[in-house]
């Protein structure tokens, strides 16, 4: 099996169908870029789109303030917050401007400015304009100061005060949900391919890792095409530590592994075309009949919920109504940071 998904996952066209260019932002003053397809028409599209709501609620202007809505509308990524691709910055999208609110020196690199169109001709009503990251309330105001009696100015209601309180009242229309915020958590063909492919190769490394265990070997890396970093810090734990929530390997609760415990394994990588975080339990040995009791009723909830239909229209929250330790988690490609899979673990049943 594992030899047939690595010979999968190196044949160049199974990455041709889906693997789009991100441009990624880490924390030094450029942004890097993956060479791949262009992503300006996703870009132009998304833009003309959030538009056509706008004039649909006689909106003039949205100010963006949720990093990964920003990420997700200029197709850019980013590591300024640990294991999230996303970079601090706000927009302002007018129907005849947009607004990028960063650190200048940090969009210098030539494929990007081409990217956004910085440098080139474009139509002044889908050119970027780049501007210093602290100018955005001083911009927010002069906005709002020439906007008519009727004029209306959408922001998420989880922005932050100072920026929700620089637009007047009588402007004001605080948002639940942004219409980037439910644009894309509509998946496409692309995105849906991009969420498998990246579980795949998660999975990949996950069973190789569990055949290095195995053969108890104690020091080696393991790296899947197209991988970035870490989604979150990797949870491993033996015996009772598996009982912990969001346990972390310290030396007083170190435990080695053994042939008479239960081992967990809580791990997630962010790959170009996706994020995984997958809770997986094994034994080394004989596991006790407590233990295989435990393990298959969580095993005939996950087949009793992949399974069940869900009727259109329902919620996330759903999912949790009977699960004291939550049944889902957020994950999904890097486009949609919030898209719900089943994970396994042990201790959701013993705790």
């Amino acid at each position: 099996l594992i030899t047939n998904l690595c010979r999968n996952l190196s044949n160049p066209k199974g990455f041709t169908n889906f693997f789009l260019q991100l441009y990624i932002l880490v924390p030094v003053p450029c942004l890097l870029a993956c060479q791949c397809m262009c992503l300006r028409l996703i870009l132009i599209d998304k833009i003309v789109q959030l538009r056509g709501k706008m004039v649909e609620r006689k909106v003039s202007w949205f100010v963006v303030t949720a990093l990964d809505e920003i990420a997700w509308l200029f197709n850019l990524r980013g590591s300024d917050i640990e294991y999230n691709p996303v970079f601090f910055a706000y927009a302002i999208i007018g129907i005849n401007g947009i607004w990028l609110f960063l650190e200048e020196t940090r969009v210098m690199d030539p494929v990007l400015r081409e990217h956004l169109e910085l440098d080139g001709p474009s139509k002044p009503e889908l050119k970027v304009q780049c501007l210093p990251y602290e100018s955005v309330y001083k911009e927010l105001q002069a906005i709002c100061a020439s906007l008519g009696p009727k004029e209306k100015v959408w922001i998420s209601d989880k922005a932050s005060c100072a920026l929700t309180q620089a637009i007047p009242k009588i402007h004001r229309s605080p948002i639940p949900y942004t219409p980037l915020c439910l644009a894309k958590a509509v998946k496409n063909p692309t995105e849906i391919q991009g969420m498998k492919m990246a579980h795949i190769k998660d999975a990949v490394a996950l069973c190789e890792l569990f055949a290095w265990l195995e053969k108890e070997v104690f020091h080696t890396a393991f790296q899947q095409k197209d991988f970035v970093g870490l989604s979150f810090p990797t949870i491993s734990s033996v015996g009772p530590n598996g009982s912990i929530i969001h346990y972390r390997p310290l030396p007083e609760t170190n435990r080695n592994l053994s042939l008479t415990e239960v081992y967990l394994i809580d791990s997630g990588a962010q790959f170009l075309d996706g994020t995984t975080d997958v809770t997986r339990t094994v034994h080394f040995g004989t596991p006790s009949d407590y233990e295989k009791e435990c393990f298959t009723y969580v095993l005939k909830g996950h087949i009793a919920v992949s399974a069940a239909v869900f009727p259109n229209g329902t919620k996330g929250t759903f999912y949790n109504q009977n699960s004291p330790h939550g049944l889902i988690k957020g994950a999904g490609e890097w486009d949609i940071p919030f898209q719900f899979f089943i994970s396994n673990p042990l201790i959701h049943s013993v705790t």
